[in-house]
Formats: structure tokens, sequence, C-alpha cells
């Protein structure tokens, strides 16, 4: 691996690892981003989907803009009760190296949703429902902007 991908793992990894908070939160108090997450299901049996929602929101006067170091704004993670990733598949996302952006304007939001079927994947990606054993995991997602980072809380499903 190159030295920028070894940097982007350890930035993630980073990030990933740190301690969730409960929303909404300010991202960066300079900013005034705030910042929401919520579950739609705790419990999901074989065939049933639990969504995660993210929003970020600019109750502010003036455009804020956050820039990213890659493709992936806010990505999401299944973790069993190990700490290990379930989904996405293999364990990371495979973000585009680009740097991007995103603008939100005076009261705006933006929304963020994945959702999860108990399998190795999101359901955006073909989801391989009931492919992970019963039992507890952890629903989350992380943001790491140059602006700031931000990590949800780990929202606790029961897969029956």
């Amino acid at each position: 691996m190159t030295v920028r991908r070894w940097t982007a793992v350890a930035v993630l990894a980073a990030f990933a690892c740190s301690e969730p908070s409960s929303g909404p939160r300010t991202l960066l108090r300079d900013t005034g981003v705030q910042t929401s997450a919520s579950v739609s299901r705790t419990s999901i049996e074989p065939g049933q989907e639990t969504e995660l929602t993210v929003t970020l929101a600019n109750p502010t006067s003036e455009p804020v803009t956050l820039h990213f170091g890659s493709g992936c704004q806010v990505v999401a993670y299944v973790t069993d009760h190990a700490g290990t990733v379930i989904a996405p598949a293999g364990g990371g996302w495979v973000c585009v190296a680009v740097l991007t952006q995103l603008t939100l304007g005076p009261g705006e939001t933006k929304t963020y949703t994945w959702g999860w079927a108990g399998g190795s994947d999101f359901a955006s990606q073909l989801s391989q429902a009931g492919s992970e054993p019963p039992g507890n995991y952890y629903f989350y997602a992380t943001m790491a902007a140059a602006e700031g980072t931000y990590d949800t809380p780990k929202f606790l499903v029961t897969l029956q």
C-alpha cells in the first residue's frame, strides 16, 4: 500500500474507534452543523430490515461547507458483540480517492440512510438477509470532515 492509503486507513480507524456521541450535537462549534441519528427497529426477524438514518443540519443563517478527503462522506457499519465488522462485507468501505465537499445552505439538512437485514451487506448492496446468526449487533455511522468528525451512537439491534 502507498503512504496515502496507510494514512487513510489510519485516519478511518481512528474515527471509527472513537467514543460515540448521543445526538443531536454540534459537529464543530465554528461550523454550527448539528447531527442526529436513529434506527427504525432495535429488533429484527429474518426478512425484516432496520434503517439507520443520519441527518446533518445547518441551523445557521449562513451556508456551511464541509470538506472530505474521499468520496465517502458518511459511512455505516454493523459489528457483532466482539466488535468485528459484519457489514460492509470485508470490514471496510472502498471509497473514491477524490476530495469532495458538502455545502448546506441556511436551514438546510442532508440525510443519509442505510438498511440492514441481518447480512454482511447493506440493503443497497444486495443484502444477504439472514446470513448472520441470531444475536446482538451494533449499527452505527461515522463521518470525517476536515472541520471535524462525528460518530453516531452504537445502536443495539437484536437479530432474532
